[in-house]
């Protein structure tokens, strides 16, 4: 359970659609919105195995109340999430309480984008954000920098070949290993995209590595011009009334932007954890088949102990394993305080980056850590 404490004074109607926007993102992402709990801050205290998210609502009269103020002070000493939401960024500042002031708040829209963060501090949702660009630079290159820009403003990290493949660079291997970077492909899918070898061999790539392809159809694109290999619910339509300008310099309505924006968050968070949790399952298949005994630990990983061998922590990763798997999969090995424990970050997409797997290599050379394939455990395990 997913736990959401609001403190504030006389807001309950805010704290009313807060909520509901939070559930609106759980039942995207994990399909159900029965996983957030409204809480009072003394049950999330009582139960320390639930993630909390606490929402400060700014008011005046919440940032004089002592009651309040105490409450933050406890949610600090207990290390939990605190946000502070306003609804205007002029004076924010004078409606938070001291022991908050210090704190980044948020300024309440629509709530879609809102409730994302929400819905990342809670852990509901990937803080982790990187996304490729795929596109026909003919046909739609204004539209692509106009999601770039947007989407970096939304903490993105965006690959556009434009900017990202620097000269001299074997363009293929870059893409390849740009792709295995990320976890999830936008795809302009544009009137002749598909006819694209360079758009074919990003969706081929991404689809056959497991990698959430989500392809905004342009109106150009009529259904005989489609990639068939993307199914229709990972498929958004785009209006001609939500485009402005004709040909390559296209872009979006700010209304459209929005909605695609939104859309994106949503489909991502959704694909991300989908993936992980079908490569998390998969591995404690391999070890139950194995008979190892399993034990869940927190972010996405598990602890595995066999008769005869070291106890293992395993990280799940859904896009090419970095440095910063290797110091998180560390950091829960050393929480096992089990002598000789090792710890393994694991993924199924090929990485062909030489550089950041020789990093890799350099980071596990002298400590118990590996970098493992799921495939290759599995035939390791499972003969």
């Amino acid at each position: 359970m997913y736990r959401l404490v609001f403190l504030h004074c006389g807001d309950d109607a805010w704290a009313d659609e807060v909520e509901a926007a939070v559930r609106h993102v759980a039942r995207s992402t994990v399909l159900r919105d029965d996983v957030i709990v409204r809480s009072d801050l003394p049950d999330a205290l009582a139960d320390p195995a639930s993630p909390v998210a606490v929402i400060y609502l700014a008011s005046a009269a919440a940032a004089a109340d002592p009651d309040i103020a105490d409450s933050l002070e406890q949610a600090r000493v207990a290390a939990f999430a605190v946000l502070p939401i306003g609804r205007h960024e002029a004076g924010l500042h004078l409606l938070l309480p001291e022991v908050i002031r210090r704190l980044n708040a948020i300024i309440w829209g629509d709530g879609a984008e809102q409730a994302v963060k929400i819905a990342q501090l809670l852990g509901l949702v990937e803080s982790e954000r990187k996304l490729f660009l795929s596109y026909r630079r003919n046909e739609s290159e204004a539209l692509a920098l106009q999601l770039r820009r947007a989407l970096s403003e939304r903490g993105y990290d965006v690959f556009l070949d434009r900017f990202s493949v620097p000269p001299a660079v074997d363009f293929q291997e870059r893409l390849d290993a740009e792709l295995a970077d990320k976890a999830f492909v936008l795809l302009l899918e544009s009137a002749s995209a598909v006819g694209s070898d360079w758009v074919q061999h990003e969706v081929s790539y991404a689809l056959g590595h497991h990698i959430a392809v989500l392809a905004l159809s342009l109106p150009d694109a009529n259904p005989d011009g489609r990639f068939g290999v993307i199914d229709d619910a990972f498929r958004l339509p785009v209006e001609a009334v939500d485009l402005d300008g004709a040909g390559p310099d296209r872009l979006l309505t700010d209304d459209a932007l929005a909605l695609v924006l939104d859309e994106v968050e949503l489909q991502a968070a959704r694909q991300l954890r989908r993936r992980r949790e079908q490569l998390l399952g998969s591995l404690s298949d391999f070890l139950f088949r194995a008979g190892a005994r399993r034990s869940p630990l927190e972010g996405w990983a598990l602890l595995a102990e066999r008769d005869g061998h070291p106890a293992k922590v395993y990280l799940v990763t859904p896009r090419a394993p970095s440095a910063r798997d290797l110091r998180a999969v560390d950091g829960l090995r050393e929480q096992t305080r089990i002598a000789d424990c090792v710890g393994a970050v694991v993924h199924d997409v090929a990485d062909r980056d030489a550089e950041r797997a020789a990093l890799l290599g350099w980071i596990v050379d002298t400590r118990p850590l590996t970098v493992e394939a799921l495939t290759e455990i599995g035939e390791e395990l499972v003969p």
